[in-house]
């Protein structure tokens, strides 16, 4: 049986308010240690985060589970990702699904939220929870540095100009993020 990979789209807004809405039902228990459900509750919370930036829904409304982790025509990637994924025939060989702020860095964000609502928590996501498709030399270079992981020591969720890509920035990989390619562009 041959399997064949399914077009997906982008989750819509529905989609995204039911994984905000379920983030912000799992917070209050995640942020109690005493809660015998906390670490499940921030794997939940890690592993929607992953479907925000990840998954897809297919022509007949489902979600798909990354079905859109190594599309280019949906994900912001950078240059050497670009010419990787052409030359492997839009596959994903040789590529990494990068978070631009790693899901740790976020989580601890979101734990800090006590006032946290479905809407601040989409909003939240909506800036900060986005994927870069890098090259595994690019990953490589990100984790030398020490950024797998982390931000730069200076950034911070509360300054008005802080930029979601500031590790690559950092590591001189920022100029060469680009948006996801415009359907002309992937056609071709």
């Amino acid at each position: 049986m041959v399997r064949t990979r399914r077009l997906c789209s982008r989750f819509g807004e529905d989609h995204r308010a039911f994984l905000a809405k379920e983030i912000d039902r799992l917070l209050p228990i995640a942020r109690d240690p005493r809660n015998p459900m906390a670490r499940i509750a921030r794997f939940l919370i890690d592993s929607l985060l992953w479907c925000w930036t990840a998954d897809g829904v297919d022509s007949d409304g489902n979600a798909v589970r990354d079905g859109l982790k190594y599309d280019l025509r949906h994900q912001r990637h950078t240059t050497q990702a670009l010419e990787l994924w052409e030359a492997n025939g839009r596959r994903g060989s040789g590529l990494r699904h990068e978070h631009a702020v790693p899901k740790t860095v976020l989580l601890k964000h979101l734990l800090t939220l006590e006032d946290a609502t479905p809407s601040l928590v989409g909003k939240t996501l909506e800036r900060f929870c986005f994927a870069i498709i890098v090259s595994r030399s690019e990953d490589d270079l990100l984790n030398e540095r020490g950024y797998r992981e982390t931000m730069p020591p200076d950034w911070s969720f509360a300054a008005a100009d802080c930029d979601p890509l500031a590790r690559y920035v950092a590591c001189d990989l920022g100029t060469s993020v680009r948006d996801p390619l415009t359907p002309s562009a992937a056609a071709g």
